[in-house]
């Protein structure tokens, strides 16, 4: 997974707005077997910029990968 969508609320403006986050330093944090197969967790960091401002800031989160190939559920954390 390299990247998904979120809704954000800009801290500077109260801007509200729908952007795609690119994952950068993705980070293999848990793993475990399930059903005969090994599912794994992620942590992730990405930038946001406000269209209204232009303000940018960090944004972390996580995702999840199983079974193999297949990754779903990212969200944020921070």
């Amino acid at each position: 997974m390299e990247e998904a969508s979120f809704d954000f609320t800009c801290p500077e403006c109260g801007e509200e707005f729908h952007e795609r986050v690119e994952f950068e330093d993705v980070e293999e944090v848990a793993s475990h077997e399930r059903n005969g197969d090994v599912e794994i967790q992620y942590d992730f960091k990405g930038n946001v910029e406000c269209p209204e401002c232009g303000h940018t800031w960090e944004v972390t989160g996580e995702f999840w990968e199983y079974p193999s190939g297949v990754f779903y559920n990212a969200q944020l954390t921070r």
